[in-house]
């Protein structure tokens, strides 16, 4: 399957001749399969020791994992039990690059696919045999100083799976295997089912696990430097950046901008009063006395400065640098500028107008923002449910609002008697 889908055949193409040829030996030597006898019974009667052995290896055609059962006994014997294996396609596609994956990382999927499989036996093995140690094999140098290297050392495809491997493996031993002793190299390798049976390596296992663990060859091996290994990601070029939360208007709970106004002078009221120091103490008479207009209209300066501190975070950084350019274009043609109560407002050509000061120089509010629907919301109330138009030319008064030109519209569409109205008089039409 694999070669027909590196070929690109479609469904009905003809197959080309050497798949042909490739097909009719497997098929004719696919009944050699019932021939392969396999010993199920494991003695477990006097042991003094049992280790659960893994082999994994990997090709371009695929990565497999192979697993032992290898039990000493009281007489010094020493069996070795085929317990499973398990194999995986290599991922391909049908560019002219043969495989999506490099050797390396098929050799780490082949280390993972064992891990797994090693992990799952265990659990099996569990209350039946107590098994004393868990070791696996690689004929891979880079897989294994990947393995013994700081996972965050790599990039992305390495750590996840190193650290996959370290929480369902956390005790596994580690080895190196030449490839000549290795008995998954048949499995990644393929095989046609003749090829099988005489695999005494695949069967039983290397030579070298019937002797004791002391005249285990010694292979040459040495970790190679992190920096040396494949899919290094240098630690220098990280860079973290920390945004800090941004801040929430507090009065987005309120619907009204009078409400919201008389609770905020009521807030103000108790401020002022908390840090006025009587002794003895005496409640001033003011606390008593209904909200003025004055309280009313002095609660919206801290209002706007906190929704322009929110809002306007860049911009209020440039201007207290008289000397720094503007940006975006669209703001810097407002000429915009702080006033005396730290309040962002329009500059322009209105100066020498004979209009009023708020007029000359309205206050600039963000494109969107709670206290822009409250405003709204209060002239569209305030002048009988004034229209669009209306409303445009009565903010313009008094606030420079950053929004798209159909805010206004909103506003009016979310209003049940403007909307009852419409389409009453869309009736009478």
């Amino acid at each position: 399957m694999q070669l027909l889908w590196q070929a690109g055949l479609q469904w009905d193409e003809p197959l080309p001749s050497h798949l042909i040829d490739l097909w009719k030996q497997y098929e004719s030597e696919l009944h050699m399969v019932s021939g392969i006898k396999i010993c199920h019974h494991i003695p477990t009667e006097k042991l003094t020791s049992v280790q659960l052995i893994g082999f994994s290896d990997a090709s371009e055609k695929g990565y497999a994992a192979v697993v032992y059962l290898r039990t000493i006994h009281q007489d010094g014997r020493v069996l070795i039990h085929f317990i499973t294996a398990k194999s995986k396609i290599s991922p391909s596609k049908t560019s002219n690059t043969k495989t999506t994956l490099t050797i390396p990382r098929l050799e780490l999927c082949g280390a993972l696919l064992l891990a797994q499989v090693l992990h799952r036996l265990t659990n099996t093995f569990k209350g039946n045999i107590v098994i004393s140690e868990t070791l696996a094999w690689t004929d891979s140098s880079i897989v294994l100083s990947w393995l013994t290297s700081p996972q965050s050392s790599f990039k992305i495809f390495i750590t996840n799976r190193l650290a996959k491997i370290a929480e369902i493996l956390p005790t596994c031993q580690w080895r190196h295997v030449v490839s000549e002793s290795n008995p998954a190299d048949c499995v990644s390798r393929g095989l046609f089912p003749s090829q099988v049976h005489d695999q005494h390596l695949y069967w039983q296992g290397p030579p070298f696990l019937k002797f004791p663990d002391s005249e285990w060859p010694i292979t040459s091996f040495k970790p190679i430097q992190p920096s040396h290994l494949p899919d290094y990601s240098d630690p220098t070029n990280a860079c973290l950046m920390v945004v800090p939360e941004k801040e929430v208007e507090w009065f987005t709970r309120f619907s009204s901008l009078k409400r919201m106004q008389r609770v905020t002078a009521i807030m103000y009221r108790f401020i002022r009063h908390t840090r006025t120091k009587r002794v003895p103490y005496v409640a001033p008479k003011y606390i008593y006395d209904p909200i003025s207009d004055e309280e009313i209209s002095n609660v919206m300066l801290p209002i706007i400065r906190m929704t322009q501190s929110v809002h306007f975070v860049s911009l209020l950084r440039i201007l207290q640098v008289p000397t720094t350019k503007i940006v975006p274009r669209s703001i810097a043609q407002l000429a915009p500028f702080i006033d005396k109560n730290n309040i962002i407002r329009v500059g322009g050509r209105l100066r020498n107008a004979l209009v009023s000061p708020e007029t000359k120089n309205p206050i600039l509010l963000p494109k969107s923002s709670t206290l822009n629907t409250l405003i709204i919301r209060n002239f569209h109330l305030n002048h009988f449910h004034a229209g669009p138009q209306l409303m445009s030319s009565l903010l313009s008064s008094y606030y420079w609002i950053i929004y798209p030109v159909d805010l206004p519209y909103g506003t009016l569409s979310s209003n049940a008697l403007c909307v009852l109205a419409i389409g009453r008089r869309l009736l009478i039409l």
